[in-house]
């Protein structure tokens, strides 16, 4: 019952500094970013909401999963995010390939 409440001091200090880790790299990467990362969502952008949040649960719990794989993972996304951000604005088939339209039902 010990080891299910607290395991060790080690294992407490490894996911508070992923924490913080990871608290810091998701603000640097949403300012990079803008705004578009948590207004406005389509389909597409909460479906990386979505990545991200098991994303960082994942990094941050796991022990298979190291810091450096996690910081890669979420520029990852972000990136990709930025770049189909981009491509909407610029290609009409883009934007109609990723945006959901709104439905009102009655």
């Amino acid at each position: 019952m010990n080891e299910w409440f607290f395991d060790n001091v080690q294992i407490i200090f490894r996911v508070s500094l992923s924490c913080l880790v990871f608290y810091i790299i998701r603000l640097v990467t949403s300012r990079l970013a803008g705004l578009r990362s948590f207004t406005t969502f389509s389909g597409f952008d909460f479906l990386i909401t979505l990545a991200m949040g098991a994303l960082l649960a994942t990094t941050i719990t796991s022990k298979e999963v190291s810091i450096v794989e996690g910081m890669v993972a979420v520029v990852a996304l972000y990136l990709f995010q930025i770049i189909i951000a981009w491509a909407r604005q610029h290609w009409g088939f883009v934007k109609r390939w990723v945006d959901n339209p709104p439905v009102m039902s009655t």
